[in-house]
């Protein structure tokens, strides 16, 4: 069996270092390197630098509907398509050139938090449960039938990437099932999705990114954690831009919305709307 994997972002290089270890793709497509930081210097995707590191072909491209990325996939003629963190939407005839399918690995339990910010949203809404879904793409956005999917809990000490490790773990082992299941009986039992119980993760915009004191502390901190280490949450101090990480702990201590309360070896105390924050 030919796969070729998709992905661009820290979560699919994680997958993707899994995958390596047990039944490798044949190919790797990823998006362009990227300028970043104060310099806006070049840097490769992620996926790029795993796959290179295992000495996998990768390909980069604008777009794999079309032009190059198209033929390139066309080329490998996959029996499966990987799709993990790409951030392109598929066209309906890359879903269709593979013979088992595409399908995707997703950091929720599908059908909650479709989209492109899942991890992050749901810490952004306290939840205690997350998960991971492998299901088949189709046209409509994350909500396609469903091949495996686990949860995982979500503590209270989890920042965005602690939960996003743990996550790639729980994918490792879902998709070692799934190839085994593949390799077995050569097709996965689907079941469908509930769409009425759909939800939906959109994408950060740099709005998001900024901490509205006049929140209670609680929403406050999973606002700081959902975006620890990066990009980080962002405040004002002094007129200056800050990032703010490791919001630890609460405090019943009441005080103006954003103002510092107290400062210690640990941290500073930072009054919310109602409550406040370590």
């Amino acid at each position: 069996m030919r796969y070729v994997f998709l992905g661009t972002g820290e979560f699919g290089a994680g997958c993707l270092k899994c995958l390596v270890s047990f039944f490798p793709p044949t190919a790797v497509f990823t998006q362009p390197d990227r300028p970043a930081g104060r310099g806006k210097k070049l840097l490769p995707p992620p996926v790029k630098q795993a796959a290179l590191e295992s000495g996998i072909i990768v390909e980069q491209h604008e777009s794999v509907n079309r032009g190059k990325g198209w033929e390139k996939l066309l080329n490998y003629k996959p029996d499966l398509i990987l799709v993990a963190d790409f951030g392109q939407i598929l066209s309906t005839k890359v879903l269709e050139l593979p013979k088992l399918g595409c399908f995707n690995v997703h950091p929720s339990l599908l059908p909650k938090y479709r989209g492109a910010a899942p991890i992050q949203r749901a810490l952004q809404r306290g939840e205690m449960w997350t998960g991971v879904t492998i299901f088949k793409v189709v046209k409509e956005l994350d909500a396609g039938p469903i091949a495996l999917q686990e949860k995982v809990p979500v503590f209270l000490e989890d920042n965005f990437e602690s939960l996003r490790d743990r996550l790639i773990v729980k994918s490792c082992e879902l998709l070692k099932r799934f190839f085994e299941i593949l390799q077995n009986r050569g097709k996965l039992e689907l079941k469908p999705q509930d769409h009425s119980k759909a939800t939906y993760a959109s994408k950060l915009s740099p709005d998001d990114l900024y901490t509205n004191w006049f929140e209670e502390a609680e929403v406050v901190r999973n606002h700081i954690r959902s975006l620890d280490p990066s990009p980080g949450a962002r405040s004002f101090l002094n007129g200056s831009i800050v990032k703010l990480f490791n919001a630890w702990g609460l405090d019943n201590v009441q005080g103006v919305p954003g103002r510092i309360l107290k400062i210690t070896k640990e941290g500073m105390l930072v009054a919310a709307g109602r409550g406040s924050v370590w």
